[in-house]
């Protein structure tokens, strides 16, 4: 594609006759001229590379090796203790022949699956330094959420495996819990140690940017009320829902329990809901 020729006749002007592209007039500005009538590509070379987005910018500093970075040692360690507490036999015993039986929390309810999907999250959040840089409260308070779930987990794999003892033991058998339960809660200790340090030793400048959790989710003083009025009445439908399947059907209504425990769940959001808005329609924003 040609480029259009000189409007304003300086270039041609420059140009003694029977010549095409040199600049006779100043041999100190001598420059091959094209003869479409743009300056030379050199000084066009030239002129691009002294622009400022050519030059180039230092590049950030590498990150320290994982070992040397203590809060993301934690937060591995406590993801692989999570891992082996869930995979390992919670209680161990023998039935009445002294055949070996044994249970894991991946079993049951399976609440070991959602520990160990816990511990991927925190090997997520210790492959580079995103707990250091970030400003998100809502990123930095990930390991705390992580070990309430946990600590739920761990609370139904310890009621299942002390009713599985017991059942062992009625039928002439024995049974014992086994050092999985310390695993997990040594995982999930390691993984508020982790916050606690990031806390501490945030830098100043991630601090300066860094904004209230309120704030951050946009929520004000009703809307605060109304999710946890809605987790509050949530957790309650919830638990009394599988309650009464257990008290009707024993363990056997196990399956039946935690599907109803579901639909008692969202019922229960759905209940803290509507009592939020009536009171927010008494009492009127504020």
């Amino acid at each position: 594609m040609s480029l259009p020729a000189d409007p304003t006749g300086r270039v041609a002007a420059m140009l003694t006759p029977g010549e095409t592209g040199v600049n006779q007039t100043d041999p100190a500005r001598r420059s091959t001229i094209p003869p479409d009538g743009y300056p030379a590509t050199a000084l066009v070379s030239a002129s691009v590379e002294q622009s400022p987005w050519r030059r180039e910018r230092p590049l950030p500093p590498p990150d320290p090796p994982i070992y040397l970075d203590l809060p993301r040692v934690a937060l591995v360690a406590a993801a692989l203790l999570l891992a082996a507490g869930s995979l390992i036999p919670w209680a161990v015993g023998a039935d009445a022949m002294g055949r070996p039986l044994d249970y894991r929390a991946t079993e049951g309810t399976g609440e070991g699956v959602v520990l160990i999907g816990a511990g991927v999250l925190l090997l997520f959040l210790a492959r580079d330094r995103l707990m250091w840089e970030t400003a998100s409260r809502t990123v930095q308070y990930l390991p705390i959420i992580v070990v309430l779930l946990g600590a739920a987990m761990w609370i139904g794999v310890e009621n299942y495996a002390g009713q599985m003892i017991d059942g062992w033991r009625r039928n002439s058998g024995t049974g014992e819990l086994t050092i999985a339960r310390y695993l997990v809660l040594g995982g999930m200790g390691l993984a508020v140690l982790a916050f606690g340090w990031l806390e501490w030793k945030r830098p100043a400048e991630v601090r300066a940017r860094m904004r209230p959790l309120v704030v951050e989710l946009g929520l004000t003083r009703w809307s605060a009320a109304s999710v946890v009025l809605a987790l509050i009445f949530g957790a309650l439908g919830s638990v009394l829902s599988v309650l009464a399947i257990l008290s009707l059907a024993g363990m056997q209504g196990m399956l039946p329990a935690i599907i109803l425990g579901v639909f008692g769940m969202f019922g229960g959001i759905a209940v803290g809901s509507l009592v939020s808005r009536w009171l927010e329609s008494r009492l009127g924003r504020r």
